[in-house]
């Protein structure tokens, strides 16, 4: 894997990638458009991306638990810092993820795609209207959210 060097605008190009993945049509969840939206930064051509991510997608296969697109955002982070043998030290990586997972909490008040969205387990069970709330929160919070999430691991990435 080759990791790109860093160029003037790279950082709100990749941004742009990561939303339009998970907005412009593309179906794909959260988790696996921030981690399309990096796969040309890390010279990463197999379909590998986004089938590693796709199932922590709503939080973890839909079960509301850590946000998607942190969980995306932090392999990014695995991706550049992480160790390739076991003797390599993890500080720098683990250093990261807190300074992400930090400003993540901050903002949102919890890591939980269920504590952002906010759907009531009651709703879970009438598939109609979960469809709606969904897709009022994918315009209305998940946009941002991916937006946000983008840019946090990019400033981690020293882009």
């Amino acid at each position: 894997m080759k990791i790109l060097e860093s160029k003037q605008g790279q950082k709100e190009e990749i941004i742009e990638k990561c939303v339009r993945y998970f907005d412009d049509g593309y179906g794909f969840a959260c988790v696996e458009s921030i981690v399309l939206g990096y796969k040309d930064y890390f010279g990463i051509e197999d379909d590998i991306i986004p089938k590693i991510a796709t199932p922590f997608g709503g939080g973890i296969a839909g079960n509301g638990l850590t946000c998607g697109a942190l969980q995306g955002a932090i392999m990014c982070l695995g991706l550049k810092y992480g160790r390739t043998d076991s003797k390599t030290d993890r500080q720098v990586l683990y250093q990261k993820v807190d300074n992400l997972l930090q400003k993540f909490e901050e903002y949102y008040g919890t890591l939980d795609c269920g504590g952002i969205r906010m759907i009531p387990s009651i709703l879970k069970k009438d598939p109609v209207k979960l469809k709606k709330i969904k897709d009022c929160y994918h315009e209305n919070v998940c946009n941002e959210l991916v937006r946000n999430v983008a840019g946090w691991v990019a400033e981690e990435l020293e882009l």
